[in-house]
């Protein structure tokens, strides 16, 4: 806003000069300008309306400036939350990833699968948390996991799981997809 100030008193300057209220100021004086300007000054009018349009236009450039800007930083308020969201969906499976480290199941295909579905789920868009459907189902998700790790599974039923979960995420990151057409 304090550029769009500075570029209204520019645009003023320019019409004062273009109009020759520069020349009347210098020659007359600031104070007696006005007052000492000849009737018989056609540029006067004129400068006068170029003032009142211009002030106009500038304050409806402003009014759009500022409502965009006041926009913006809304929607990138709203992302930032609904990205940390998603963050706290990626911490909740490293934390789940750690349990698996200190759990009984000791095989690295399943780990490296528990990996790959962590790294999906923290890639997940921040349009997941708009829907509440699909905010709960991937916390299902997380949660099922981490309940069936607690239990006590074996490596094959956690595995399956895993596949399952994977199948669920990609799933939910497709309708979170929104069409534009």
């Amino acid at each position: 806003m304090c550029s769009c100030l500075f570029c209204y008193f520019a645009g003023l300057w320019m019409i004062a000069s273009r109009f020759g209220l520069i020349k009347l100021i210098t020659r007359y004086g600031l104070a007696e300008s006005f007052d000492q300007i000849p009737k018989d000054f056609p540029q006067v009018k004129y400068l006068y309306v170029g003032l009142a349009v211009y002030t106009l236009l500038y304050a409806i450039l402003s009014y759009f400036i500022y409502k965009y800007s006041e926009r913006t930083a809304k929607e990138q308020a709203q992302l930032q939350q609904e990205a940390s969201i998603v963050v706290s969906y990626a911490e909740r499976m490293n934390v789940l990833l750690s349990q698996y480290e200190r759990s009984s199941i000791r095989d690295v295909k399943v780990r490296q699968k528990l990996q790959t579905l962590s790294r999906q789920i923290a890639s997940l868009p921040p349009a997941v948390v708009r829907n509440a459907s699909l905010n709960s189902e991937v916390t299902n998700i997380v949660s099922s996991l981490q309940d069936l790790l607690a239990d006590g599974c074996s490596a094959d039923v956690f595995s399956s799981a895993i596949d399952n979960a994977r199948d669920a995420i990609d799933s939910v990151k497709r309708r979170s997809v929104t069409s534009n057409y």
